[in-house]
């Protein structure tokens, strides 16, 4: 990071001569202090980055911590550090709280400092951002407005990360009270923002790589093609490889770029160490390596440092899947999609769902049913299985002529093909302290003239 913050904090840093430095705005004077570890943007490896930011966020702390005034009598802001300001401290305390989720929460945190600082309604509004979003009505305000913009799931979870950032403030002493929490209907569902899909697009396995197939092998930074036969520019980017790989092993697009020698793979070693930080869900461990995900590997990685590192290559995958799959399909393709094609195909194959929630690195089988979409040929398989155990119509009607009344039909629910469900439902029936029902014969009928004698 040189210059500018590409997450809108408060605060960043850039090289001064060779040293890293803190860039922040605090009370409406600009303070760079220097953090006193050399950097070079160009060669900077990742562990270095994490060591600055580090220091950038204990450093942008120092600053603005203490910043408290006694307010008014009844005042609910207690601190002289606006909104801004405050959520970047919070932030800081986030990292080692939250430090998986933390760029999300960053995301939501400055939704919501937009918000008060730009929202219509505040038009004319003489208070500062901070005040406005404490007020007792601010989150439900928030969350009302909101609901115009994106939908009900994304406002409860930005309601959920304003509360702990204002319980902080609390904690704190930057606050004397926090407001109400907002209470939305039932009903309110909120809207969908923009084009995004509902869902993920249902590709197979042969889909899949035919469209790694149509990838080009290399590219160039800024989207240029290579030559075939050209030798190859400075910092040239593999394309198939990245998509491969990541299909290979049902990596997210963010887990592929974050992957470094030696931290997650070395040469040598049949598999993947996950960190912590790589996931929201914390997964800590070692994945197998497929034979072909280990080939690239050992073709592609470097001595050290990124393996595949951050490029955007939505261009190719886009005018790949534009080769292989129906124009509609094409359209609202994403690199995410194979994530899912790699679940469902693992789950078809092996019929073993514990395995593939460790391939997925869930902590949780519910996340991991979210991802197994079922498809059109599933229900048929499901049929064809029905029709193969079952008679046909001409053969029931045959059972409901029988020469014993309802002893053929009897004797057709009662067929050994559906014993198993039937023992199952009388296990089901035992455990609730239940007698199961019985099918006993029917005891023979008296003619109608004999029960006109009997009453006679």
């Amino acid at each position: 990071m040189a210059g500018g913050s590409d997450r809108g904090r408060p605060y960043s840093f850039y090289s001064d001569r060779g040293i890293a430095t803190l860039n922040a705005r605090i009370g409406g004077q600009r303070f760079r202090p220097s953090l006193g570890i050399p950097y070079d943007p160009a060669t900077a490896s990742p562990r270095l980055l994490r060591e600055i930011e580090a220091e950038a966020a204990k450093k942008y702390a120092e600053l603005v911590s203490g910043r408290t005034l006694k307010a008014e009598p009844g005042s609910r802001v207690l601190t002289a550090m606006t909104l801004e300001e405050l959520g970047g401290l919070w932030l800081v305390e986030a990292k080692k709280l939250w430090p998986r989720s933390v760029g999300t929460r960053e995301t939501q945190l400055r939704n919501v400092t937009t918000w008060a600082e730009e929202a219509p309604r505040f038009k004319g509004d003489r208070r500062t951002p901070l005040e406005r979003l404490v007020d007792d009505t601010g989150p439900m305000q928030y969350a009302t407005d909101r609901l115009g913009q994106v939908l009900r799931e994304t406002i409860d979870k930005e309601i959920s990360n304003l509360l702990a950032f204002l319980d902080w403030a609390v904690r704190g002493h930057h606050l004397a009270s926090r407001p109400p929490s907002p209470e939305l209907p039932r009903t309110a569902v909120g809207t969908r923002s923009g084009p995004q899909r509902e869902e993920p697009v249902d590709i197979t396995d042969a889909q899949a790589l035919a469209i790694c197939a149509h990838l080009p092998e290399w590219t160039a930074r800024g989207g240029r093609g290579i030559v075939p036969g050209a030798p190859l520019p400075k910092n040239a980017i593999r394309v198939r490889d990245v998509f491969r790989f990541s299909y290979e092993m049902a990596l997210r697009p963010s887990d592929a770029q974050r992957l470094e020698v030696p931290r997650h793979w070395s040469r040598g070693q049949k598999h993947l160490y996950f960190t912590p930080d790589m996931q929201k869900s914390g997964f800590k461990g070692r994945i197998p390596l497929t034979r072909v995900a280990l080939e690239i590997l050992e073709r592609c990685a470097p001595e050290s440092g990124l393996i595949f590192g951050q490029h955007d290559l939505r261009y190719q995958i886009k005018k790949a899947a534009l080769k292989v799959l129906p124009e509609e399909k094409a359209r609202n393709f994403a690199p995410y999609d194979f994530r899912h094609a790699r679940a469902v195909f693992a789950l078809e194959t092996t019929n073993d769902l514990l395995g593939t929630q460790r391939l997925l690195r869930h902590s949780r089988a519910t996340t991991t049913n979210r991802y197994l979409r079922t498809r059109e040929s599933h229900v048929e398989n499901v049929i064809d299985a029905l029709d193969a155990t079952s008679g046909t119509e001409a053969d029931f009607a045959e059972a409901v002529r029988g020469r014993s009344g309802t002893a053929p039909v009897l004797a057709q629910l009662c067929a050994p093909s559906i014993w198993p469900i039937c023992l199952v439902f009388e296990v089901k029936v035992r455990r609730r302290g239940l007698e199961p029902l019985r099918c006993y014969p029917l005891a023979p009928q008296a003619s109608a003239s004999a029960n006109s004698a009997t009453f006679a």
